[in-house]
């Protein structure tokens, strides 16, 4: 076997077939034989491969170094298997929703009246609070009705926080002036008073306190009734909103 030096290619079979031979089995097995076809692998591996399958890659004879003819595979499917797709109908936009009538000042004593579960008592409380949430708007009103019914709130927890301490101060007095009212009757008396002024004290922070959580709970309903209808819905009643247990009686700033 004669290869060219540097190149490991048998010159000779080269010119004679018009392209080099690209992996070392063809080489060796072109240099025995002079005959031999090459499969035109690029690697001994898939060379091997291809003698055992009998395969070859067909050269340009034109050129010396003209590279080899990849072989092209197509596909074609078939509709007698998958059939064919009807491409989809184009589907109309949306309509858009129609626009929503703004709610003026004047209509919210409409939006407060007997309905969607509310009472003739409820609406009638809920528009004495209405008179204390004058704004110059319905989201202003809302948000009226909303910051009172907040501040409310915080004053009804803190006034049955208070409550709470006097029932307990009124009650150690109380239990005190008992213990020395033979060994120290001018004590046991005084113990007696202060327990029953703390009880007096006690008894009317619960009773503010239960006032400020009424008329918290009849601005919240008031301003979510608004603030629902303003967005186009109903707020109807449900759970414990309702049925207040004494009219709006907020004093007016």
């Amino acid at each position: 076997m004669i290869l060219k030096p540097g190149t490991g290619t048998n010159p000779y079979y080269a010119r004679k077939h018009g392209h080099e031979i690209p992996n070392a089995l063809d080489k060796v097995l072109a240099g025995l034989c002079p005959e031999y076809q090459p499969t035109g692998a690029t690697n001994s591996i898939d060379a091997a491969e291809m003698l055992c399958k009998g395969e070859r890659i067909e050269f340009s004879t034109g050129s010396p170094s003209a590279a080899p003819t990849p072989r092209v595979l197509s596909y074609t499917p078939s509709n007698e298997t998958f059939g064919t797709r009807t491409p989809a109908a184009p589907s109309a936009p949306a309509p858009l929703p129609a626009p929503k009538p703004p709610v003026a000042l004047a209509d919210l004593e409409g939006i407060l009246t007997p309905s969607h579960g509310w009472s003739e008592l409820d609406s009638q409380r809920q528009l004495q609070a209405l008179k204390h949430c004058a704004a110059d708007s319905p989201q202003a009103t809302t948000r009226k009705a909303f910051d009172q019914s907040i501040g409310l709130g915080d004053k009804a927890f803190s006034k049955t926080g208070w409550a709470a301490g006097l029932s307990t101060a009124s009650l150690i007095a109380g239990v005190g002036s008992v213990l020395t009212v033979f060994s120290n009757p001018g004590l046991a008396l005084g113990l007696a008073s202060g327990a029953l002024a703390g009880a007096g004290g006690a008894s009317l922070l619960l009773r503010s306190s239960y006032q400020d959580h009424n008329n918290g709970q009849i601005l919240s309903d008031m301003g979510r009734r608004i603030d629902a209808k303003t967005h186009g819905f109903d707020y109807d009643r449900h759970g414990s909103h309702g049925n207040y247990t004494a009219d709006f009686n907020l004093p007016r700033k």
